[in-house]
């Protein structure tokens, strides 16, 4: 994106086109050139500014200070295009509208005449973007209960209701991650193959399943929540510690293989049985790290032959047996670097792909990695789907460069890049971003620098 702009959305009213849950801005915008709907782009509330020192401003709500927020706004005209602008100078969301040209008979201006010409082809239709969501992480709920309960709810609003951005994908670590404060599982019981002391943690019901309910309650949508675990109980680990690297005792098909398959289920149901319904499952997060030495926080190795041998003999059968073959599991978990790979292995073998529905990405060193990847593995697997499911910043480079930067507009544009990067390829469904710091100043039980 040029200078120091970023137009958010153009949308424009126009005949067939749709408002779809979060189709809001791809489908208005290529509506652009279809004929007239009554679309109204919503109003935006006056940005209470605030500088920390960095190169942007942060809005800024309390107690007193209502937050930024939407309402409903007036009709689009036939032929009238709306523009929100976001800017380093301080827009936030300002919109403009106005009318396209058209010569005295009413026809479009011809290209070379036009100020600004869009070329669609309407016959190529590339993804459903499904939404876009954060992480449920203990270090959000932590901060989220530290500050008073009308904040509280301020904050959720902003989030997942109308009023807010409407957040619509939830992410949840299945046990403990960094981004809680001591390693924890669900099932610390050695031997206990059969899970029968799974239980989930104190963490879960007072820092993430609190804040899961209040949005559900406050959202108009479905939000879409899906597990990922990062390790397993330290028993049932090579290395007999949640964190550092290792992998999963035996061999797919083995007690063990089908203990950690179970857990799955007993994660899905007792997530149930208190309010949240699963809709996905990741079979592993960022499995990559599990190989690295001296890795400091929770991880679990898988090699792509690995974790395809676990869904093919244990998690996919295991899920379809006790009931949950609807449940979305996507594979990989990890950067976009091992997407050829690992669709390579999984996806070629049937038995494996009837279990996968999508593959799942995070976007650590996307520099490194052409975004053509993903067209190419769409282009020869296009009924499994792509989602990004991890971004977090402020973790890397100098110490000056790391942590909790309020405002810093170069961290919004890298973000918003990146998904427009990943937007302009193929994949049948993509919902960028799921941000694990909900909140700033999360805690950690690990210093990741």
């Amino acid at each position: 994106m040029p200078g120091d702009i970023c137009s958010l959305a153009i949308m424009a009213s126009l005949a067939r086109g749709k408002k779809t849950g979060n189709l809001l801005l791809l489908p208005l915008f290529l509506s652009f050139f279809a004929s007239a709907v009554n679309f109204s782009p919503p109003k935006y509330s006056a940005c209470h500014s605030k500088h920390f020192g960095y190169d942007g401003t942060v809005c800024v709500c309390s107690d007193e200070l209502e937050c930024d927020s939407f309402s409903e706004g007036s009709p689009l005209s036939h032929g009238e295009y709306a523009v929100y602008t976001s800017s380093k100078a301080g827009d936030r969301f300002s919109l403009r509208t106005g009318k396209i040209q058209s010569d005295s008979e009413g026809s479009p201006p011809l290209a070379e005449e036009a100020e600004l010409t869009f070329t669609v082809n309407q016959s190529e239709i590339f993804q459903t973007i499904l939404g876009f969501g954060g992480a449920f992480t203990d270090a959000a709920g932590i901060n989220i209960f530290n500050i008073s309960s009308t904040l509280q709810e301020k904050l959720i609003s902003s989030y997942f209701s109308e009023d807010g951005i409407e957040y619509s994908i939830g992410r949840i670590p299945m046990a403990s991650c960094d981004f809680s404060t001591y390693p924890y599982s669900y099932d610390d019981h050695e031997g206990d193959f059969e899970m029968q002391n799974f239980s989930l943690a104190k963490e879960d019901f007072s820092l993430k399943l609190p804040v899961m309910i209040s949005a559900i309650k406050m959202s108009k949508r479905n939000i879409r929540f899906f597990g990922s675990p990062w390790a397993a109980p330290a028993w049932m680990k090579t290395n007999e510690k949640m964190q550092g690297p290792g992998e999963l005792k035996g061999v797919a098909g083995d007690k063990y293989h089908k203990a950690w398959a179970l857990y799955f289920v007993k994660f899905i149901k007792a997530y149930e049985k208190n309010g949240v319904k699963i809709w996905g499952l990741t079979v592993e997060n960022e499995p990559s790290t599990g190989f690295i030495p001296g890795y400091s926080f929770q991880c679990m190795g898988f090699t792509p032959e690995m974790e395809r041998d676990f869904v093919k003999e244990d998690l996919g059968p295991t899920l379809a047996k006790l009931g949950y073959s609807n449940v979305t599991l996507m594979m990989l978990d990890d950067a976009r670097l091992f997407v050829h790979s690992w669709t390579e292995i999984m996806l070629d073998d049937p038995q494996t792909a009837k279990y996968i529905a999508g593959i799942a990405l995070h976007w650590y060193n996307e520099q490194n990695t052409s975004p053509d990847v993903l067209t190419a593995a769409h282009k020869k697997f296009p009924n499994h789907f792509f989602l990004n499911t991890e971004a977090c910043t402020g973790w890397t480079g100098p110490p000056s460069e790391r942590g909790v930067h309020l405002g810093e507009w170069s961290r919004g544009s890298n973000y918003s890049h990146s998904i427009i990067e990943v937007c302009k390829q193929s994949p049948a469904t993509l919902s960028p971003y799921l941000p694990r710091k909900s909140v700033p100043l999360s805690p950690l039980w690990v210093l990741p620098w």
